[in-house]
């Protein structure tokens, strides 16, 4: 229930109130957390689900091709593509940091 808050705070979707007060969630946002929860793990910013989440379909999730999905998508995948070519820089700075040189007494 936590979750769905959050995500409700997030704007990534609404939920509803009932004659006591409470938060009132529909079925399909149980399967909206579970769309929110992939693309998460996927990568993604709560502000780029934001745009994404209404083409999304099923839990897993799949994708309409919506107006400009493709190139959101794009960008998300060349901005990690650009994240993993500087984790391995620096993995190999740091690797070679730890590699005796030749020569030397390690």
């Amino acid at each position: 229930m936590q979750q769905l808050h959050e995500r409700q705070e997030q704007g990534l979707f609404e939920a509803g109130r009932g004659p006591n007060g409470y938060r009132d969630y529909d079925e399909d946002a149980v399967v909206t957390v579970r769309q929110v929860r992939a693309l998460l793990d996927a990568g993604l910013s709560t502000e780029v689900i934001r745009v994404v989440l209404p083409c999304a379909r099923g839990e897993a999730p799949e994708f309409d091709m919506c107006v400009d999905l493709r190139a959101v998508l794009g960008r998300e995948l060349a901005a990690t593509d650009e994240r993993i070519d500087k984790l391995r820089r620096s993995r190999g700075t740091l690797a070679g940091y730890l590699s005796p040189s030749p020569g030397s007494s390690s």
